[in-house]
């Protein structure tokens, strides 16, 4: 069941694994309820179309592969996503909490924070709430159960909500 969300794995009745999912109507409700009632004092989401990408916990978009896993330490552990010479890899510290997908050919195109210490963008953490985040940053552009993106030109500030509405998982992304 690695990579189903949590929406999926929450409709699973015991001791049946076919996932019952609710009708589309309902997913569109519980997608708005998560993400789109902003709360009133909301700020505006700080970067623009033409803004560069900001770096995460000290690795940025873009940055090659070699140069991020000497960045995030060790231990690292390694997953490879596809097949062919340049397949995405998935290289993740546990202990930093850091995570970053990459190909040899493009550098890396997600960075991932997924432990509170790992650090911070825009003052947003792992850990902090939905609504914070919603009074950080207003409504994000898309939102789909609890996930949330936030776009900036031809990239992305991720977010991934856990079963408490807070934020499990913070990232970057190049769109596309």
């Amino acid at each position: 069941m690695k990579g189903w969300s949590l929406s999926v794995l929450a409709s699973l009745r015991p001791g049946n694994y076919e996932p019952i999912l609710p009708p589309m109507r309902t997913l569109t409700v519980i997608a708005a309820t998560l993400w789109l009632s902003t709360p009133a004092a909301a700020q505006k989401f700080p970067w623009n179309a033409t803004d560069r990408p900001p770096s995460l916990a000290g690795l940025g978009l873009f940055e090659h592969p070699d140069s991020a896993r000497k960045r995030l330490g060790t231990p690292i552990a390694g997953d490879t996503l596809g097949p062919g010479p340049d397949a995405s890899v998935a290289l993740t510290n546990a202990t930093s909490g850091i995570s970053v997908i990459a190909t040899k050919a493009s550098g890396v195109s997600v960075i991932y924070l997924l432990k509170r210490e790992a650090g911070m963008l825009d003052s947003t953490r792992v850990g902090d709430s939905r609504d914070r985040v919603l009074a950080r940053w207003g409504k994000p552009t898309e939102a789909q159960g609890n996930n949330a993106l936030w776009g900036a030109g031809d990239w992305i500030v991720v977010i991934l909500l856990g079963p408490d509405n807070s934020v499990q998982r913070l990232g970057v992304g190049r769109r596309g």
